[in-house]
């Protein structure tokens, strides 16, 4: 077991002069700062489901790695987080690609669509595209909660997909979250009883039905690692702040120590990162294990 657990982690100048020019733009509620680079080329692959992935890439020439940015819950590929660790990353001639997931920031898909199947799916079409675009770079993910708990649905069935991911606030329980977090909500809990969905969000609301629910008891990750000795847990590092209020913190501990995983404490960090600094902080961890 590798636990790492540090004070304040020293950020990159660059990192600097960046949330300095973060804190000068609109905010958001969710996802955060859309600071989209001037450089990015967008394309847009037909999902299976037949709808539109909208992929933004801001590969450099040359780049030798390519981090692919997956976002969270009720968020986007705008998040500050995944612009911060963008500006960065292009800065140092790495390449980013973003992309929304169906319902979800720019998304057309309906909510529906929404499925856990399908984002596997499109996760799995967007690393197709990179390949074969870049066969010989090496692919990072970075994902962020329902981002992390997908990341690692596809690591199981594509163990060689990624060279290193990179789990932030991971929702590896997603479907108790659902159930016992996000539903405490009574007006939440009386429309699923009422009505066989729910809706939830922030700027983009997104209607959530029982079967999304149901699915994602049957995709259980402690389930599907369960076998130790089935998955090398080499090339995966979490973050996770110890005080989240939505995905346990507990839960990032013990996975980490049943699988040796590392893991880096952002102390004193809820869900979102809210306090000064704390974002921040994740982004310069990642960057650290990027280089």
């Amino acid at each position: 077991m590798i636990i790492v657990l540090l004070s304040i982690l020293a950020v990159p100048l660059s990192l600097k002069r960046l949330i300095d020019q973060s804190k000068k733009g609109p905010e958001d509620r969710l996802p955060g700062f859309d600071m989209s680079g001037e450089n990015e080329h967008r394309v847009i692959l037909e999902s299976s489901a037949g709808y539109g992935i909208e992929v933004d890439e801001n590969i450099p020439d040359e780049a030798d790695t390519i981090i692919i940015a997956i976002h969270g819950f009720c968020s986007s590929k705008a998040s500050r987080a995944i612009t911060l660790l963008e500006r960065v990353e292009t800065g140092k001639g790495n390449g980013l690609v973003k992309f929304d997931w169906p319902a979800h920031g720019r998304s057309r898909a309906k909510d529906a669509d929404f499925t856990i199947e399908n984002c596997l799916s499109d996760l799995s079409m967007v690393v197709d595209h990179i390949k074969r675009q870049y066969p010989t770079a090496s692919l990072i993910a970075f994902a962020t909660s329902f981002g992390g708990y997908i990341a690692m649905l596809y690591k199981a069935a594509h163990p060689e997909a990624f060279d290193w991911t990179i789990l932030r606030s991971p929702a590896l329980r997603f479907g108790w979250i659902l159930r016992d977090k996000i539903l405490e909500d009574e007006d939440l809990s009386r429309q699923l009883e009422e009505t066989g969905s729910f809706e939830t969000g922030f700027d983009r609301k997104i209607r959530i039905s029982r079967e999304l629910i149901d699915e994602a008891d049957r995709y259980r990750i402690e389930d599907i690692y369960e076998d130790r000795e089935k998955w090398d847990p080499i090339d995966v590092t979490i973050i996770h702040g110890d005080a989240d209020e939505l995905v346990p913190y507990e839960d990032s501990v013990e996975f980490a120590e049943k699988h040796g995983i590392e893991l880096y404490t952002v102390e004193g960090a809820d869900h979102r990162y809210t306090g000064e600094g704390l974002l921040e902080e994740a982004v310069a961890f990642a960057v650290s294990v990027i280089d």
